[in-house]
């Protein structure tokens, strides 16, 4: 019902990938490199396999209750779906801990803010929404790609929001580790793009 997909750095392995992948064992994963850009990578992986829905997981992180999502999947008839999530700060707390990020569409588009959770998005929409940020966010901004498709959903409709953690997100010393950077800066001026093209 879901094809998810993990973008790996071409130049640098996570450590964690292999946790990432084998969160998702038992359901369908493509393995996709973040080239030519991380931006036209995503919209690869969009249009790999052949399920309803698609879904990603960063490199160094983890999803989780699947089974819990697929059953309100098919509950809701849902056009796109988010959850909750758990922060893992490495050295510092040790163990995942609950976050609550409870963005309704109307918080979404009035303030530059984002999720970083499981994302299930219908295939066709995450399709159509991933061209059009592609073809109009420009290179510089392409680290905030998933930002402004997240935007550009829900312009068009409403997220189901799911209170159960479903996504491990991992931060080293409360930061995120990452080589994809979207600074605060660029994601206002992302957030002003994406309502420009409304």
């Amino acid at each position: 019902m879901i094809d998810f997909h993990i973008l790996h750095r071409h130049n640098q392995q996570s450590p964690h990938i292999n946790e990432a992948i084998a969160s998702l064992t038992g359901y369908k994963t493509f393995i996709v490199a973040d080239q030519p850009s991380f931006m036209e990578a995503r919209v690869k992986a969009f249009h790999l396999g052949n399920s309803p829905y698609v879904s990603y997981c960063d490199d160094d992180d983890a999803v989780m209750n699947i089974p819990y999502v697929l059953e309100q999947l098919i509950g809701t008839k849902a056009d796109a779906l988010y959850t909750n999530s758990e922060i893992f700060v490495n050295k510092q707390i040790g163990t995942f801990f609950p976050t609550d990020y409870v963005h309704d569409r109307t918080k979404i588009l009035s303030r530059d803010t984002r999720t970083h959770q499981l994302q299930v998005i219908r295939r066709d929409l995450a399709q159509d929404a991933a061209n059009i940020v592609v073809s109009k966010l420009p290179h510089r901004l392409q680290w905030c790609f998933d930002y402004a498709l997240q935007l550009q959903v829900t312009y068009w409709t409403d997220w189901i929001y799911l209170s159960e953690p479903c996504y491990k997100w991992r931060l080293w010393n409360s930061k995120i580790q990452t080589h994809y950077e979207c600074t605060h800066a660029m994601m206002i001026e992302t957030f002003h793009m994406v309502k420009s093209w409304q």
